[in-house]
């Protein structure tokens, strides 16, 4: 199994530092699980853009691009 660097860009990580501390642990195992599944069941393609997706669980939504070797998040979100 590939494991993929998780690499957050400012914006997840204001985002991220600024859930409460439950949210902000899913996040971190949502984080883990992208390492080695960026395309868990439930990620859905986000918003025609190449190799984008939107994945909702735990309270949250998150933003990413999935390359090569590398899963890039750009937003963490509480999902209201």
């Amino acid at each position: 199994m590939t494991r993929r660097q998780v690499i957050p860009d400012a914006e997840a990580i204001a985002e991220l530092t600024a859930l409460p501390p439950g949210l902000r642990e899913n996040a971190l195992a949502i984080f883990e699980l992208l390492a080695t599944d960026p395309e868990p069941l439930g990620a859905h393609p986000y918003g025609g853009i190449p190799d984008a997706y939107e994945f909702a669980i735990a309270g949250l939504v998150v933003l990413y691009t999935v390359e090569e070797k590398s899963v890039s998040i750009w937003r963490v979100r509480a999902d209201t």
